[in-house]
């Protein structure tokens, strides 16, 4: 037991003396003043911060917005990859644990983009696969967010069930659900971004209205054919990453990437893109089982999937895990290899098991 103001308060852990010197519980030193303690499982750190100034962030895994790269190397070292993203910035990909796995955008020297969807993760209390009514409680929910930025005011549509915004101390937090693990809706995964990027990505819709600012939202990103290919192979293998996340949460082995079967999925984005349609059989009828067989794959157990529209490799996969079709094609345990072929905005996953 310890006293505060002749309170007394029940300890977790009892102090402990050590030559001559009296060590007692972190936590309750730091609370006791009123500041808050986290404990950060990634890199087995303890972060106290001051609750009345605020400067405490929101963070995944200790990462926050606007931190420096600099200091994302000192709390979780260099990235396995670092990828492209298509709005101007890297991200750099931490997945040798993807009980941890993070993705995190940085422009600039600076964070602007963090996701994670591990199954070790706990943002503020509540860990990957809670009811969303736990978020509803803490965040308030609600089906329209405003905010400003730049003298101009947002409005975004908040009511879709898959995907859900709040401002958290001011920080845009998307909260994506997961549709089908229980009967309610429960956490698939988070991700922390921040306003300009938000709202110059069009990940989410919104109505404005412009008050004498100067932000201009619809200036078009000039990227290069060679830009495109290289953000179109970072989706490749961020839909390897993230599927394999979602396998391992549910006790499912893990894909190894199939090089082959992925030059198919590529051909047949292509096909869709260049023919502007949407469907497993290709522009001339064939189906993707032939597909493969015709480029030499000879497979035991084989399935697809394909996905239109999504901005980037992380809404792609989160629509695929919401339905059941392509979710079902995710979690199977009898795949053993995943090719992904991305061409624009058309994604196509070719499972084979040899």
């Amino acid at each position: 037991m310890a006293q505060i103001n002749h309170d007394q308060i029940h300890l977790d852990s009892p102090p402990v003396i050590n030559n001559d010197r009296t060590y007692v519980p972190l936590r309750f030193i730091s609370e006791s003043f009123g500041a808050h303690v986290e404990w950060v499982s990634a890199n087995n750190t303890v972060i106290v911060s001051d609750q009345k100034t605020g400067v405490s962030a929101p963070n995944l895994y200790g990462i926050s917005i606007g931190q420096s790269s600099s200091e994302i190397l000192s709390i979780l070292g260099e990235p396995q990859r670092k990828d492209r993203s298509s709005f101007g910035y890297d991200w750099w990909i931490y997945n040798g644990d993807l009980n941890k796995y993070i993705q995190i955008g940085i422009q600039n020297g600076k964070v602007v983009d963090v996701y994670a969807n591990g199954k070790g993760l706990i943002f503020d209390g509540i860990k990957i696969g809670g009811q969303q009514s736990e978020l509803e409680r803490k965040y308030k929910l609600t089906p329209k967010v405003k905010f400003e930025f730049d003298q101009v005011h947002f409005t975004v549509d908040n009511t879709k069930a898959e995907k859900k915004l709040s401002l958290v101390d001011g920080v845009p937090i998307l909260f994506y659900m997961d549709l089908h693990q229980s009967s309610a809706p429960t956490l698939s995964s988070i991700r922390m971004i921040s306003i300009d990027t938000l709202i110059k990505s069009k990940m989410i819709g919104y109505g404005y209205q412009y008050s004498g600012g100067h932000l201009n939202l619809d200036s078009p990103t000039t990227i290069t054919a060679q830009e495109k290919e290289r953000i179109e192979a970072s989706f490749e293998r961020q839909l390897l990453d993230l599927t394999n996340t979602a396998r391992i949460r549910r006790g499912a082995s893990l894909l190894t990437w199939n090089q082959a079967a992925s030059q198919v999925a590529k051909g047949h984005s292509l096909d869709m893109a260049i023919n502007d349609f949407f469907s497993h059989d290709s522009s001339s009828g064939i189906e993707y089982g032939e597909r493969l067989r015709k480029s030499g794959i000879q497979y035991r157990t084989a399935g697809e999937n394909i996905a239109w529209g999504q901005i980037d490799a992380i809404e792609a996969h989160e629509s695929l895990m919401n339905s059941l079709g392509h979710r079902k094609n995710i979690l199977n345990n009898d795949f053993a290899t995943l090719g992904v072929g991305v061409k624009g905005n058309y994604y196509t996953e070719n499972f084979v098991t040899p």
